[in-house]
């Protein structure tokens, strides 16, 4: 499993409601609509609180608003479905939304996961 995560921080002056109903409405209608049908699942994680023993955040704000994380089967599904995001323009929508955005690609090896059974034994 490949997974696209994205980390991403609004721009300064737009309220984190105001992003987040951006984010969650028509930047998610793109996603699935530009990103065809190599995607296998789709989430977003909304950053409420610094970790266990983190120092607290500068001025309140979190470094980043929202992790982003699209899964696909392997490297050539992963190609597919972000050529079909640059295509379409959405790439370009977000950067236009962020003030910080860090992509990063990743292979997904499931350790432990209780909800699906799957991981080591």
């Amino acid at each position: 499993m490949v997974k696209s995560i994205v980390l991403c921080k609004r721009p300064e002056g737009m309220a984190l409601e105001e992003f987040r109903a951006w984010w969650l409405g028509p930047h998610t209608e793109s996603v699935l609509a530009q990103g065809g049908p190599q995607m296998d699942r789709l989430t977003y994680s909304f950053i409420v609180a610094p970790g266990p023993n983190s120092p607290p955040w500068e001025n309140g704000e979190p470094p980043y608003d929202v992790i982003s994380e699209l899964w696909v089967k392997d490297r050539s599904a992963f190609d597919e479905t972000y050529r079909g995001l640059r295509s379409g323009g959405e790439m370009y929508q977000v950067i236009d939304h962020t003030r910080i955005r860090l992509p990063l690609v990743a292979e997904e090896h499931i350790v432990f996961d209780k909800i699906s059974g799957q991981g080591s034994s």
